[in-house]
């Protein structure tokens, strides 16, 4: 596999990593999710930037 192809299939993936999580922002109605989901979505801990912003000083 010579590097064109290695830089082709990174590209690639990355490509379809970013369409399959932007379709869940973008189309997904989260009022229609099961409720068994919602409850591990829930239960997810917050990326640090959204509990930093929360924070009174």
């Amino acid at each position: 596999m010579n590097d064109t192809m290695v830089w082709l299939v990174i590209v690639g993936s990355g490509v379809v990593t970013f369409l399959t999580r932007a379709s869940f922002i973008l189309f997904a109605d989260p009022h229609k999710f099961p409720d068994g989901f919602r409850v591990v979505l829930a239960s997810c801990r917050q990326p640090c930037w959204r509990r930093s912003s929360s924070r009174v000083s």
